[in-house]
C-alpha cells in the first residue's frame, strides 16, 4: 500500500523502494508489479516497466490493465523494431477481445500510422 501512495503522489524512487520490499515479503501478487510498471513507465525505464507487467500477467494472465499497459509499452518501442509492434498488437487485440474500447481506439490509431 506504501508503494502505491508514493507512485499516486509521483514519488517514484521511493515507491519503487516500497514496492521491492513488499515483494520481498510476497512475490506473488501481480499488482505489486503492475503498480511497479507504472512508476518505470512514469520514469521513462520501458525496458524495465514491460518486465514488471509481464511479470504481472505471469502472476495473474486475465489483468487487463497489465495487459494493456505492456501493449502500449511495446508500441511505444514499436518505431525502432517490428518485433515490438507485433508484440504490442497482440496484447493489444487480447484486450479487444475482452471488451476494452480504450484498446479498440489505441489499435485503431496504430493500424492507421502503419498505413501511411
Amino acid at each position: 500500500i506504501l508503494g502505491i501512495a508514493w507512485c499516486n503522489l509521483n514519488k517514484f524512487d521511493e515507491a519503487l523502494v516500497a514496492l521491492q520490499r513488499s515483494i520481498d515479503l510476497e512475490s506473488e501478487i501481480g499488482y505489486t508489479y503492475f503498480v511497479q510498471g507504472n512508476c518505470y513507465r512514469a520514469m521513462g525505464c520501458t525496458v524495465l516497466e514491460i518486465d514488471s507487467y509481464r511479470r504481472a500477467l505471469d502472476l495473474d494472465p486475465s489483468h487487463i490493465a497489465s495487459m494493456f499497459a505492456v501493449g502500449t509499452a511495446y508500441l511505444s518501442l514499436g518505431c525502432c523494431r517490428v518485433t515490438d509492434e507485433s508484440i504490442a498488437l497482440d496484447y493489444l487485440e487480447t484486450v479487444i477481445e475482452r471488451n476494452d474500447t480504450r484498446a479498440a481506439r489505441l489499435l485503431s490509431v496504430f493500424r492507421d500510422r502503419a498505413k501511411g
